[in-house]
């Protein structure tokens, strides 16, 4: 019960404390109605480390074990399963099962579950290198996102990595429009990093189109905000 409580409070490193005995003991797995939320918040716990050692075996462990996974189960499984393969430069294996989850979220997911696939399914695409999918998917992403409350958050991030590959693609008037969109949310204004990245990256915008004196102003006003601070 004190796991499940750390899962919902997203208290990762104390939940697994208390999963990871049980994650290591193959008759849990097999048969507690427990087990694949204990290996989810495990894992869970090991990604938030920055490493995801141990959490491919231990998914797909589950995996085998048990038929009687929920659907939301099975795409958490799957989408940390894809995320181990992405980390591991397996960008196929890990397109396959983002896309799998994907496909299940859109029909028995929230819908901001499916967005959230998209977004890593655009992350796959921008480490294969395939940056016009990328955008692809982040547009998709961005459509249901704005069909949604309390997710102005994940959208300022999408944008932001939308704009940054238009730069990449040389679409520089789709960019500077997104990031001239961006300097007026409220989110990046009160952001110090996320303003900084939308500024400079407005600034190198500019410079590109060929408008130096614009280009300066930005970086000046980055300066002046910066003195300030």
């Amino acid at each position: 019960l004190k796991a499940v409580a750390h899962i919902r409070d997203e208290e990762p490193q104390k939940a697994e404390s208390i999963c990871q005995p049980y994650v290591q003991n193959e008759q849990f797995l097999a048969n507690d109605h427990l087990a694949p939320a204990f290996v989810i918040a495990s894992v869970r716990a090991v990604f938030s480390k920055k490493s995801h050692v141990g959490a491919r075996e231990l998914l797909e462990r589950i995996q085998e074990l048990r038929q009687d996974l929920t659907d939301l189960q099975q795409i958490s499984i799957s989408r940390y399963l894809g995320s181990v393969h992405l980390k591991d430069g397996n960008y196929t294996a890990a397109f396959k099962l983002l896309r799998g989850a994907r496909d299940l979220a859109e029909r028995a997911a929230p819908e901001r579950m499916s967005a959230t696939l998209h977004l890593d399914l655009a992350n796959v695409a921008i480490a294969s290198g395939d940056l016009v999918k990328a955008v692809s998917w982040i547009q998709q992403a961005l459509l249901q996102l704005d069909k949604l409350d309390d997710v102005e958050l994940q959208k300022v991030k999408a944008k932001i990595n939308l704009a940054t590959l238009y730069i990449r693609l040389g679409r520089l008037e789709e960019a500077r429009r997104e990031y001239l969109a961006l300097r007026g949310h409220e989110i990046v204004r009160a952001t110090k990093q996320y303003a900084l990245i939308v500024d400079l990256n407005l600034a190198i915008t500019l410079k590109r189109l060929k408008e130096p004196e614009e280009s300066l102003q930005v970086y000046h006003q980055v300066l002046e905000r910066a003195e300030k601070e």
